[in-house]
Order: structure tokens, then C-alpha cells, then sequence
């Protein structure tokens, strides 16, 4: 956990007049150091306050859902939410009896019955006084909630999908970005289109009011202070929670038993780091360089240029500002072009991956067996039917090797692998682009001054190479201009391009359906059926060890050969 998040409202060490907009206002907790922290208020200011420093504190905590406290056995005895989300209240009379803080500040129970505050997951709590001895105490929480009417706020990056800069919308819903509690948006905007956008979600906030809502009532006095201590302490203890999440998904990894090869005898701990370096090589990274077409969902007419046009990963999104929204990327096509295209977002996947060589994915030790470069860079295709045998993407494509031969793909250097169709079955396509004979001018990444011989010259690409002596196989293109002078070029180092295309040129064909999905983790069907017999490659120890859970361990598993059995593994 991290207090980047926290819904906050002024409190006792206040000093800054109306610029959180009053009494009451509410606030977004988005940084913080050793001594302070900054808060985004709904009306969009931003300032930085107090969070212990000298014992002064500014600020108080409204809500903390946002930065995912939840109360996992709890349940609130006045609305009966299950896993009470944010502070939990505890009547210190009665005998298991809770509220979350919508009940407890809508005055349900007894006020004159003092409660517990429960701040996070834990045992440890603080005593506040019978709600009857503060009422005076009582405050109006105004914000985004719902009914409010907004506009767009500081970290805004969804382009015009308010119908463009100042138009208004109305707060109709607030639920949950998960992994985070009470941080989706919805918004109707004037024009009519309803979208999410984020108020808490790590500290981002899209919005900001025009006209505030209320949000309830809070009792001044009984919600914790903003104190950064809390922070870090609060951080080093979520440090182990985040362990046990990784263990529990290193567990639970489709791979694990298949991609484990490192040394697992010596105990739990070698295990355990074995089990951490297998999940963490395997997970997908998109990085700024891949070359790439359309994919499954395309639905954006020619925007590429075209069936077969090729583009470059120019900006990967994040929950970040400045930066394309989360589970996009920009690309920049070869023809100029530049927009931004899903990779997860909304379950979409608008591309494919033609090339990751620009990136520097290479797979050392392996060979071309067809070209023989050494070491094979960008996805490495492997046969099934023969013997170590393997071929880059440009021999693939080529149809080196025997066609009706099923293949492998590994998109990485990791042992994780796919199994695509035999190429004699599928259909391939034409790539155009930025290739040997394209005809080029000056590109949206251009820093090269008149290398070119002027804005309006053009060249002819003459290879396609990495850039300078980086391990970036295909990042660069070596250009003739009508200057007679050539240069090299990016077209794909680190994102860039530096040229886009007058006049295409082949760079040959692909075989689409063969390619990985931008953003999605595909997964080989098993290929083994009940009745199968198999042989366990793994100590025996370590199966026992991973058979807790998943049916238990048999003595007769000791044998080398067995039967499969629908619950194993």
C-alpha cells in the first residue's frame, strides 16, 4: 500500500485559506517525500502541505478505498457491504458489530456507543468518542461525487472524448478501478457520450468540478491524520504483501512446470527464486520500437495505409501523464501517420507484432539453420518435427525449411513459446513499408538538419540495419538521397523515426495469424490428453511440494511413468 490516493480533506494544521475550496472540499493525495506531500483538489488546484513535519498536519484522511484497504472477513451491519472497503468502524459496546463509512456517518447505531477505527487490514485500531459528544463537529464533504459537473482536470488524456476542450459533464456513477476502490468516473458529457476516468486511481485525476456534489457528512475529528511516517511504514509492510502476491502468482503460472529449469534441490528458498526468475522473464513487456500491422480488432479503416503497412511502437501507455492512456500505444506508420491503438484496452487488440528485433530481443547461443545468423535477433521460429532446428522471422517468412511442418514461436529469449498452424494451411500478406528500395523523405523524428539536401528532397533506402553497433537488429535504415551522400537512419531504435515513405517498397511476406498479439498473453492449447502416459522431468520433492492444493501427493508418483489424471497439475 501506498498513500498515493487517499481522498483528503483539510485538517487541524491548516493555514491556506479557500485554495482547497473550503471547508469540506475534497482532495486527491498524488505525491509525497519525507516531509510533505501534494494534493490535487476537485476544483483542480494543486499544492503541496504538511504531513507531520514540525508536527504540523494539514491534512486528514476522507477515504482511503482508493489505495485498496479492504477488510476481507468484514461485513457492515447497516448496509451490509461485504469486505467493508476503506475505514472500518467498530462498536466498542457491542459485540461484532461494524460499519463502513458511509453508515457510520450517516449516524447509523447508537451515537452515544464509542467505536473503533480501523485504518487498514490489521489489528490495530484507535478509540474515537461517542458521535453524540461531536455533532457540532459534523462536515459537509463536497467534490466529485455524484451529480457533480466537471471538467477536464491536470492529468486529462483521452483526447476529445468530452467533445473538446471546456465542454461539461455530469458525474452519473463512482465504482472501482481495480485493483483500487471508489476510482471510476463515469461521466456524461453534453454531447452525449458516457466514458470512465480515474479520481484516486494511483494518484491520477482526469477531472475537475465545476459545480462540486456533495459527498456525505465526516466527523472532523475522528478521521486519521496525514502523517508521512505512516507512509513509509505502511510501504515496508506492503512490501511483504506484494511477496506473497508474486509467490502466489509464480504458483499459479501456466509455466511454471514446463519453463522451470534453474536449480530447485537445495530447498524452499532456491525454489522460490528459481520460481521468481521464471515468471518474471516471461512476463510480456512492450517497449518503444516493435514493429508492427494491424491485428484481430482492427477497426480503423486505412489509418496504416493499408492491409500489409507496417508501423513503429512510438509511446507506450501508463497511468502516467503525458503519456497515452493505460493499455494503448502510439504508432507511428511508415507512411507518417501517427494515432494511438488499443493493446488491451476494453479486452481489444488492434496489432500485431511483425518484428521485435528493433527492441533488442535477441536469443543468444541460436542460430539461423537456414541463413545461419548468430545469434538469432528479433521472434525465433522453432520446428516441431525435427531436431534443434530454428529460423528467423525473414527465413520463416521465406518459407525456408518444409512448409507442412508445424513451428514454435518464441517472441522472447524466455522459454515461453506458442504453437502456430502449419504455414501450408494459412494465408500470407504483403508488408509495405520503409524497405530496401522505398523511396523516402524526412520523417516526424528527424534531428538531422539538411543531411537530406533540403525539407523536400527525397532518397532511395538502400539496407535495412541496426542502429550503429547496438544489438537493435533492424532498427535503422541506410538511405541514398539525391545529394548522392548516404546516411543511416533510425526506423525503430528506441521508438524513433526519422523517415516516412513517398513510395513503398516490398519487404516481403507474413503469415499474419503467426504473429503474437500486441499486449495479450497467448497460451499454447495442452497437448495432452487423459489416458496419455507421460514422464515427469522434475524431482520428486519438488512435485510433492507443488502437489499441495492440486490433489495431494501419492507414493506411486515416484514412478518415472504414470498415468495422467484430470487433476493433476
Amino acid at each position: 500500500m501506498t498513500f498515493i490516493g487517499l481522498r483528503v480533506v483539510r485538517g487541524p494544521g491548516w493555514t491556506s485559506g479557500t485554495e482547497d475550496g473550503g471547508e469540506g472540499c475534497v482532495g486527491t493525495l498524488s505525491e509525497l517525500d519525507l516531509t510533505e506531500v501534494t494534493v490535487v483538489w476537485d476544483n483542480g488546484t494543486r499544492k503541496s502541505y504538511k504531513g507531520g513535519r514540525n508536527n504540523v498536519y494539514d491534512l486528514l484522511i476522507f477515504d482511503n478505498a482508493q489505495i485498496c484497504v479492504e477488510h476481507p472477513t468484514v461485513t457492515c451491519d447497516g448496509c451490509g457491504e461485504d469486505r467493508i472497503k476503506g475505514t472500518r468502524w467498530k462498536c466498542g459496546i457491542c459485540q461484532d458489530f461494524d460499519l463502513c463509512s458511509a453508515c457510520y456517518n450517516q449516524d447509523k447505531h447508537d451515537l452515544s456507543h464509542y467505536f473503533l477505527r480501523f485504518d487498514k487490514s490489521s489489528t490495530s485500531s484507535v478509540k474515537v468518542t461517542p458521535r453524540q459528544d461531536i455533532k457540532k463537529q459534523k462536515c459537509q464533504a463536497k467534490g466529485i461525487f455524484k451529480g457533480a459537473t466537471v471538467t477536464r482536470g491536470s492529468y486529462w488524456r483521452w483526447e476529445a472524448q468530452d467533445g473538446g476542450e471546456g465542454s461539461k459533464g455530469t458525474v452519473v456513477d463512482i465504482t472501482d478501478w481495480e485493483p483500487s476502490f471508489r476510482t471510476k468516473v463515469e461521466v456524461k458529457w453534453s454531447n452525449g457520450s458516457s466514458y470512465n476516468y480515474r479520481v484516486g486511481h494511483k494518484g491520477k485525476v482526469d477531472l475537475k468540478c465545476v459545480q462540486p456534489a456533495s459527498g456525505g457528512c465526516y466527523y472532523k475529528s475522528h478521521l486519521a491524520l496525514v502523517d508521512v511516517k505512516d507512509a513509509v511504514e505502511t510501504d515496508e509492510e506492503s512490501s511483504e504483501d506484494e511477496s506473497i502476491s508474486f509467490l502466489a502468482r509464480t504458483l499459479l503460472h501456466e509455466h511454471i512446470l514446463r519453463s522451470l529449469d534453474a536449480a530447485v534441490s537445495e530447498g524452499i528458498p532456491d525454489m522460490l527464486t528459481a520460481m521468481r526468475e521464471v515468471v518474471s522473464s516471461s512476463e510480456e513487456t512492450i517497449k518503444p520500437g516493435l514493429r508492427v500491422v494491424r491485428g484481430p480488432d482492427w477497426k480503423w479503416t486505412d489509418q496504416d495505409g493499408g492491409e500489409g503497412n507496417v508501423g513503429t511502437v512510438s509511446e507506450v501507455g501508463s497511468s502516467e501523464p503525458e503519456t497515452p492512456r493505460e493499455n494503448c500505444v502510439v504508432v507511428t506508420w511508415d507512411t507518417g501517420s501517427r494515432a494511438v491503438y488499443r493493446v488491451g484496452e476494453n479486452n481489444s487488440y488492434d496489432l500485431r507484432v511483425l518484428d521485435s528485433g528493433p527492441t533488442g530481443v535477441k536469443h543468444d547461443s541460436i542460430s539461423c539453420d537456414s541463413c545461419h545468423v548468430t545469434p538469432l535477433q528479433g521472434i525465433r521460429w522453432k520446428c516441431v518435427s525435427c531436431f534443434n532446428f530454428d529460423l528467423c522471422s525473414s527465413c520463416y517468412y521465406h518459407n525456408e525449411h518444409d512448409i507442412t511442418h508445424v513451428f514454435w514461436r518464441y517472441a522472447n529469449s524466455t522459454n515461453k513459446r506458442f504453437k502456430v498452424p502449419r504455414r501450408c494451411d494459412s494465408e500470407q500478406t504483403l508488408m509495405k513499408g520503409i524497405f530496401v528500395d522505398a523511396v523516402v523523405c524526412r520523417g516526424p523524428n528527424w534531428k538531422w538538419k539538411d543531411q537530406d539536401a533540403g525539407s523536400v528532397a527525397n532518397g532511395v533506402v538502400l539496407s535495412i540495419k541496426s542502429w550503429d553497433a547496438t544489438d537493435t537488429a533492424n532498427s535503422a535504415a541506410e538511405v541514398l538521397w539525391a545529394n548522392e551522400k548516404t546516411n543511416t537512419y533510425r526506423v525503430g531504435y528506441q521508438g524513433n523515426v526519422d523517415l516516412k515513405v513517398v513510395s513503398s517498397s516490398s519487404g516481403g511476406y507474413y503469415y499474419p495469424d503467426h504473429l503474437p498479439i500486441l499486449g495479450k498473453v497467448e497460451v499454447s492449447p495442452c497437448e495432452l490428453n487423459v489416458g496419455d502416459t507421460v514422464r515427469c522431468c522434475y524431482d520428486a520433492d519438488l512435485v510433492k511440494l507443488l502437489q499441495n492444493g492440486h490433489g495431494g501427493w501419492n507414493e506411486d508418483m515416484r514412478k518415472l511413468e504414470t498415468k495422467t489424471k484430470p487433476s493433476m497439475f
